[in-house]
């Protein structure tokens, strides 16, 4: 009778204790999600919460708002240096012409100089022992006579000529008594700017 009351016994002595035992564990086992169902943000006090409660780099930029964003933002650094110069780019097309400028202003007469420069030739038969000859040379229009010389072909005697006071033609006279040659005049002319 010993020998079988002694479990019984003991049996009643431990059954309490598994009980706990067994209720403890059941409550560390949900214990998490008793208190996630049952804590929310009504059951938290405004301005209860500290930086103190927040696990430090548990929050992303993501979790702040725009206003909070814009005051973690610092002021603007000082601008950096420029940058060096790109290569050209391609010539573009070619605009459309513009409108005729208006006319410039006359400009200063140039200097004085000789345009139209040209030489006159005539020639007069004279017979031996004939009275005389005479030939005349006359610049065109717009020209004078620069200078002119009257002689003879093949003889070496005296020969007159004039250059009238306008300066438009030369005059040659050669004189009587004279064997057989040519006379012969020449006159420059050209027109003369000053």
């Amino acid at each position: 009778m010993n020998s079988t009351s002694t479990p019984t016994r003991r049996l009643r002595t431990l059954l309490p204790g598994l009980a706990l035992l067994s209720t403890v564990a059941f409550v560390a086992g949900t214990g998490g999600a008793v208190a996630g169902s049952l804590i929310t943000g009504k059951d938290v006090k405004d301005g209860s919460l500290t930086g103190k409660d927040i696990k430090d780099s548990s929050l992303a930029a993501a979790d702040l708002s725009a206003g909070a964003k814009s005051s973690l933002a610092g002021p603007a650094g000082p601008a950096g240096p420029a940058g060096a110069t790109g290569p050209a780019g391609p010539a573009g097309p070619a605009g459309a012409q513009g409108p005729a400028g208006a006319v410039g202003a006359t400009g200063p007469a140039g200097p004085s100089g000789i345009s139209n420069y040209q030489v006159l030739s005539q020639q007069v038969a004279l017979a031996a022992n004939a009275s005389g000859a005479q030939l005349t040379l006359t610049c065109p229009a717009g020209t004078k006579v620069l200078g002119g010389a009257v002689y003879w072909g093949t003889g070496n005697e005296a020969v007159q000529f004039t250059i009238d006071s306008n300066g438009t033609f030369v005059r040659g006279y050669a004189p009587g008594n004279h064997a057989a040659d040519i006379m012969i005049g020449r006159a420059v002319c050209a027109t003369v700017t000053s």
